[in-house]
């Protein structure tokens, strides 16, 4: 199982691919942005599949933790805050997901750096 973290705490809107061996996903424009910085014309990563688990939740500021361990909500939690500002659902609550298809992304733009 790897999970995605959104830095910036916005849904997630774009589709998300796993770079091998990292367990945090990212679009494929952040993709395209890590091949240019590390000169890559193209780059084999997997499809993140959202998944949900039972027993489990991602929490954006805590990491994983568990649904009847009573860790979240305003009795638990002094970051609680509920995504419809009364109850239910916090904002910090993150997603799951698991590697999927492989993929090639290929960067049309690429041009051959020297000296790195």
């Amino acid at each position: 199982m790897r999970i995605s973290i959104n830095a910036n705490k916005q849904p997630i809107m774009e589709k998300q691919y796993f770079i091998k061996d990292s367990i945090i996903s990212s679009s494929k424009s952040e993709i395209i942005e890590y091949m240019k910085d590390n000169n890559l014309s193209e780059l084999v990563v997997f499809e993140a599949k959202n998944i949900k688990v039972d027993q489990y939740f991602y929490c954006k500021l805590y990491g994983m933790a568990e649904r009847d361990n009573m860790t979240c909500g305003v009795k638990w939690c002094n970051k609680y805050e509920p995504r419809n500002g009364k109850s239910g659902c916090c904002k910090q609550i993150g997603f799951l997901f698991e590697t999927g298809k492989e993929i090639t992304i290929i960067n049309k733009n690429h041009v051959e750096r020297s000296g790195k």
